[in-house]
């Protein structure tokens, strides 16, 4: 696989060539990558080259990530829903929140697209063929208790033991070479501190500042796992903002594009002039835009970032994302109404388990930075819980790992090749001198040793 440079990721921004466009979008995948090999053969600028190679590796990546068709999807489901069938699929479909590509003119699903539909839709298939069952997965009991805590004290924090771990698989042509870990590790921010490294497999390089991780380079032996244990101190504090108060001025730090994603394109200047209409007061503006992604986007699982030329765009304009990418529409459309707004990521963190998630700051004077989850906001909308919905505009809780504290930062030190998730760092990455590792050969573990509150801090 050819080395790209972590600067490189703004071509992806550029426009393709009709001829490769149309490929593209008729699903020839093998069609696309052979006229991109046809143009990276002719003199052409630089960043159209850049671009044609991203595209390749997206194709690539889209051919080996979307096996999953149309019967094989059904398979799948009719091992939890015996009377499912194609109906069901396209039913599915046609709520409008499942992934899935046109390759060679048939529907082609991700390969762990199953696991996204139970999430999403479990409890309809549940009333449709098994009405006995229930959803375990209402966190709202847990909510109500953290919220009626965080408003009596003004904040909470809790102390966190955390453990990551990295498997390789499938490489033992590698041994004796040279592999580079990056395990994700927390960052220091307004919400963490106390931040200490308790335990690593290998020697290790910390990096704790905005793209947090721990670098492991060292010989590669098939049997070895690349593992680091931590601790930290997450504390939230709660906001409650009087509109009235907000400042006519205001800042215009974190209000610029950065490509490739957070770029303001025609139609999210018309969607964005549209929510907030004549409105003046900025923190009324961020809660337009909140409403109206909390409204209007479904929750689903999105294919790898990579993958997408353009995240915020997707989202609106398709109407459904996850965490990461209902996030970025929010900072998107609010630097675009002149609200700094900015990226935070890394893992739910309870005492019970922890799971990827990402979220995002915007910043409304007097006040300062403020903290909105639109994914939490999303779900609470899908169960009715408007309390809920609300704290999460300028709220967190203090069940979170922060690993990146701003989006698309190159590491240190910096991979050769591009990264699985060239935008945060969640789960790890891993390269050897002359190979990408893939996620496909890696597992990843994570895991909370301990998390108990502290009461006094």
């Amino acid at each position: 696989m050819k080395k790209l440079d972590f600067n490189d990721l703004k071509y992806i921004a550029a426009a393709l060539p009709e001829e490769v466009k149309m490929y593209k979008y008729a699903g020839d995948f093998e069609g696309e990558i052979a006229c991109i090999d046809e143009w990276l053969k002719r003199d052409i600028p630089l960043c159209q080259k850049k671009r044609l190679e991203f595209e390749k590796l997206f194709a690539e990546g889209l051919m080996s990530d979307y096996t999953t068709d149309d019967e094989k999807l059904l398979v799948k489901l009719k091992e939890h829903f015996k009377e499912a069938d194609m109906e069901t699929v396209n039913e599915l479909v046609r709520f409008g929140d499942v992934d899935f590509i046109l390759r060679d003119g048939k529907r082609m699903y991700q390969n762990g697209a199953l696991s996204n539909i139970l999430n999403m839709h479990g409890a309809y298939l549940n009333s449709k063929f098994s009405p006995e069952k229930t959803s375990s997965l209402n966190r709202d009991e847990e909510f109500e208790i953290n919220s009626r805590i965080m408003k009596e004290r003004g904040s909470r924090a809790f102390r966190y033991e955390i453990e990551h771990t990295v498997y390789i698989d499938g490489c033992e042509n590698m041994t004796g070479k040279k592999i580079r870990v990056w395990l994700p590790f927390p960052v220091r921010c307004e919400t963490q501190s106390d931040i200490r490294l308790l335990y690593s497999s290998h020697d290790v390089k910390i990096n704790d500042k905005v793209m947090g991780s721990a670098y492991i380079e060292t010989e590669f032996v098939p049997s070895d796992r690349y593992t680091v244990r931590f601790s930290y101190v997450n504390r939230a504090v709660y906001h409650e903002p009087d509109m009235s108060l907000t400042c006519i001025e205001q800042p215009d730090f974190y209000t610029n594009e950065q490509l490739p994603h957070i770029q303001f394109t025609p139609f999210i200047r018309m969607l964005s002039q549209e929510i907030v209409g004549d409105e003046k007061n900025a923190l009324e503006k961020a809660r337009k835009i909140y409403d109206w992604i909390t409204f209007n986007v479904r929750y689903s699982y999105l294919r790898d970032y990579l993958y997408i030329d353009n995240i915020p765009q997707f989202v609106a304009l398709n109407r459904y994302g996850d965490c990461g990418a209902m996030s970025l529409l929010f900072i998107t459309l609010c630097r675009c109404v002149g609200i700094p707004a900015k990226w935070q990521s890394g893992n739910s963190a309870r005492p019970t388990g922890m799971g990827s998630h990402d979220w995002c700051m915007f910043y409304v004077a007097p006040f300062g930075w403020l903290y909105c989850d639109p994914s939490y906001g999303v779900g609470a909308v899908r169960n009715n819980n408007e309390a809920k919905r609300l704290y999460y505009f300028g709220n967190l809780d203090p069940f979170r790992c922060v690993t990146c504290d701003d989006f698309q930062i190159d590491f240190e030190p910096s991979k050769n090749y591009i990264r699985m998730d060239p935008y945060d760092n969640q789960n790890g990455e891993v390269e050897f001198e002359d190979l990408n590792v893939f996620f496909d050969k890696f597992r990843y573990e994570k895991k909370v040793i301990s998390g108990k509150e502290i009461e006094n801090l």
